[in-house]
C-alpha cells in the first residue's frame, strides 16, 4: 500500500508560518515519527507532500535526497511552487530532481482569480512537458474554476486533492442540493482525460458527528466509482483513484494541507 499524501514537519530545518495557529503542529513530526505512527498498517511506500514552508525549494531538495536513499519509505516528492510568479520556471530548475514528480499550489486559501490569470495557466501548462503533475487543492465552490484550469492545460496531468474539499457540514449527503452540486462537479472533472482524484483529508472537513463511515461514505463512494477517476499523487499516470492519510496521529488535517 502507498500513502500518496505524507506531510512531515521539520521546524529545525524549515519555517512554517501557518502552523502557529495550530498548537498540535508546532513540534517536529519527521519520517521516523510517521513510520512509528503507521506501523502495522501495511504502508510500504509514500509520497511526500509539501507543507507550505517558507523555504519550498530547500524542502523539495531535502526530501528528494531522502527519497533517493536505498530503502527509504518516501519514493516521490510533490513540491510547493507559485505558478503566478514570473520566477516559476527558475524555481522549477532549482528543485529539479528525478524524485520530484509533481507541484502543488494550495488554491483554497487564495483569491479565486489566482488560477484564472494567463501567467498562472501558462506556467501550469509547462509541467506536462517536464513530466510533472499539478495537485488541485480547492474548495467545493471552486470546483468549476478547477475545471476551467484543467481544460486550459490539457497536456498537464492534474491530481484533485481531498475529494474536492466537499462542504460536508452543509451538503446534507446524499440527497441535499449541496451534495448534488459537489457530485456534479466531481463528475465533470472525472470526464476530463487529464484528471485523477485523491481520496484523502475529508475528515478535516467533516463535523464530528459526520466523521464516521456512514457520514463519509457518499463522498468516498462517488470518488471510487469507475466513472470517477480518483487521484494519484505523482506516482501514476492516467485516470485513477488513490488513497492517502493526510493527517497526524489523532488530529484532523488543517484546512491548508
Amino acid at each position: 500500500m502507498i500513502d500518496t499524501h505524507i506531510h512531515l514537519l521539520e521546524p529545525d530545518r524549515f519555517t512554517y508560518e501557518w502552523t502557529k495557529g495550530f498548537p498540535a503542529l508546532t513540534g517536529r513530526f519527521d519520517l521516523s515519527d510517521y513510520q512509528k505512527a503507521s506501523a502495522d498498517t501495511g504502508i510500504q511506500a509514500g509520497v511526500f507532500m509539501e507543507v507550505d514552508c517558507e523555504e519550498s525549494a530547500d524542502e523539495a531538495r531535502y526530501f528528494c535526497s531522502l527519497a533517493e536513499q536505498s530503502g527509504c519509505l518516501i519514493q516521490a516528492v510533490v513540491a510547493a511552487a507559485r505558478p503566478e510568479s514570473p520566477d516559476f520556471e527558475r524555481n522549477l530548475e532549482a528543485m529539479a530532481h528525478p524524485r520530484l514528480t509533481g507541484i502543488r499550489r494550495v488554491l483554497h486559501t487564495q483569491p479565486d482569480e489566482l488560477s484564472q490569470s494567463s501567467l498562472f495557466r501558462e506556467n501550469v501548462s509547462r509541467l506536462g512537458a517536464l513530466g510533472l503533475t499539478f495537485d488541485l487543492c480547492v474548495l467545493q465552490r471552486q470546483l468549476p474554476l478547477a475545471l476551467e484550469l484543467v481544460r486550459a492545460c490539457p497536456q498537464t496531468t492534474f491530481i484533485l486533492d481531498h475529494c474536492g474539499v466537499p462542504a460536508i457540514a452543509d451538503n446534507n449527503a446524499p440527497s441535499g442540493a449541496g451534495f448534488l452540486a459537489w457530485e456534479k462537479s466531481i463528475r465533470a472533472l472525472a470526464a476530463e482525460p487529464n484528471v485523477n482524484g485523491k481520496i484523502s483529508g475529508i475528515t478535516a472537513y467533516a463535523p464530528e458527528p459526520l466523521r464516521t463511515a456512514q457520514g463519509l461514505r457518499p463522498y468516498i463512494d462517488t470518488c471510487s466509482k469507475p466513472s470517477v477517476p480518483p487521484a494519484s499523487s505523482g506516482v501514476a499516470t492516467g485516470q485513477s483513484s488513490i488513497w492517502a492519510m493526510d493527517s497526524s496521529p489523532g488530529q484532523p488535517s488543517p484546512a491548508n494541507c
